[in-house]
């Protein structure tokens, strides 16, 4: 599940569940590898898009629309662990 929020929190509240900010999104491979990681260990997460409202419609100097800047938000601590995989 996905939102996109126009403030980045430090937790999200879904149905009395408390997700906390775990995870910028510099690279993809590091993104894919910590959702490996919650699957494998059943942590519920989320997945947050950031976008500023007057970033909204705007476009950046290369004349294409910014994006939002996507984050992880798991239900608890994360223990990255390569024996999970």
């Amino acid at each position: 599940m996905s939102k996109l929020l126009t403030y980045l929190p430090e937790t999200i509240t879904e149905k009395g569940i408390t997700f906390k900010r775990e995870y910028h999104s510099g690279e993809k491979a590091g993104m894919d590898y910590l959702v490996q990681c919650l699957k494998a260990q059943g942590i519920k997460y989320r997945t947050v898009f950031v976008l500023a409202k007057n970033l909204r419609g705007r476009l950046d100097l290369h004349g294409k629309p910014y994006q939002p800047t996507k984050w992880i938000f798991a239900e608890r601590n994360i223990l990255f662990s390569t024996q999970s995989l």
